[in-house]
């Protein structure tokens, strides 16, 4: 298993749990429970962790990626990101004509109802 994020509440770890998890990527929270150590213990040892098998890292890459930047060498979240519904921000997207979600364009079928696209 590996690591995809470290969050900075439970919030945001459960937003990246969700948006793996409706890709079909088995996900593991770990430290979730240690908010409530902060000051007691260093910030990066109570942070939630998002932890997935390896095999998925490239497909977690490029669901994750609309919803993270590059800010001075760390990752965060991109303004918006959280609130209304998850979006594909400036993905190229395809809709599915079976179910009508939308899917990163280079998806060959749909990440929701696995509908291949023609």
């Amino acid at each position: 298993m590996i690591r995809v994020h470290s969050a900075q509440n439970a919030f945001e770890a459960h937003m990246v749990k969700s948006a793996l998890q409706q890709a079909g990527i088995r996900v593991v929270l770990k430290n979730e429970m240690l908010a409530a150590l902060a000051g007691a213990l260093p910030m990066t040892e109570v942070m939630a962790e998002v932890w997935i098998d390896e095999k998925d890292a490239e497909t977690a890459a490029i669901i994750l990626a609309p919803f993270f930047e590059r800010k001075g060498g760390e990752l965060s979240l991109r303004e918006g990101a959280i609130g209304g519904e998850l979006s594909l921000g400036e993905v190229d997207a395809r809709t599915c004509a079976k179910c009508g979600e939308e899917s990163p364009s280079h998806f060959g079928q749909c990440w929701q109802c696995e509908e291949a696209f023609e």
